[in-house]
């Protein structure tokens, strides 16, 4: 089976996935595209490493077809999961591949079982990534998260602090939730500190403006409220980013 045509036939179903999610009409033939696609990932049958590989991601990119319905979703992401685990690399490319293929399959399932209200399923889904690659910030982020939902918050802020000094991806992201962590521990002094940190790691970031703006308007400190909503006015990046009601309340300061 010429892997090149598997490709194709998943970034279709991924691209009109993302597209026409929420039509009616295209689910339909999102669907009848998928089943297409599971009669070509049946014939990558043989216990070759590219085989597995392959069939690995097509399950996991198939089970996002809700039309397929929770029980056929989870037994496509659970066979998903079975072939990464038993993908074995020969050479150290192939085990570099076989254990990225794991990782991610990994962090798919665990967004799976939270969306299942399988919340320590979910947990341990994270707990493994790290494990995996314990430099990575990618599963420390994915676990804060996780004890954001969950309120867990001081467990939170430990797993943003590991992100945000493990560097990119998302540094600017992982301070940011380390501030609102902090804030929602009543750590106010460093909350602060941090929005400014983040704000100054990704300049393009809105969020971190407009909550130290609130947060100084809310404290009596206006003079510093003003300060940062013009800083806002004088950003394009971040006026293009405003709704509507904050434009006015921007506006509403500077004058």
């Amino acid at each position: 089976m010429n892997r090149i045509i598997v490709n194709s036939r998943l970034n279709q179903i991924v691209v009109n996935f993302y597209r026409h999610q929420e039509n009616t009409f295209y689910q339909n033939e999102i669907l009848e595209l998928a089943k297409y696609f599971l009669t070509l990932i049946a014939k990558f049958n043989e216990p070759y490493f590219m085989h597995i590989f392959y069939s690995s991601i097509a399950y996991r990119g198939i089970a996002m077809v809700h039309p397929f319905g929770q029980e056929r979703q989870e037994e496509f992401l659970t066979k998903a999961e079975q072939l990464a685990r038993n993908l074995k690399g020969n050479t150290e490319l192939e085990k570099m591949v076989a254990a990225d293929n794991l990782y991610t399959c990994l962090q798919t399932m665990s967004k799976w079982q939270f969306h299942r209200k399988k919340t320590k399923e979910s947990e341990n889904y994270l707990l493994e990534m790290i494990s995996i690659d314990p430099y990575d910030s990618i599963a420390y982020s994915e676990l804060g998260f996780f004890y954001i939902k969950t309120e867990s918050y001081e467990n939170a802020v430990t797993q943003f602090k590991k992100a945000l000094d493990l560097g990119p991806p998302g540094t600017g992201m992982n301070a940011y939730y380390y501030a609102k962590c902090l804030e929602k521990l009543g750590d106010e002094p460093n909350a602060v500190a941090m929005l400014y940190q983040s704000a100054e790691i990704d300049s393009q970031a809105l969020s971190p403006w407009l909550d130290l703006m609130n947060y100084f308007g809310n404290k009596g400190q206006h003079h510093k409220a003003i300060e940062i909503a013009n800083h806002i006015n004088k950003t394009p990046i971040l006026m293009e980013q405003l709704e509507e009601d904050e434009a006015i309340i921007i506006q509403n300061l500077i004058k």
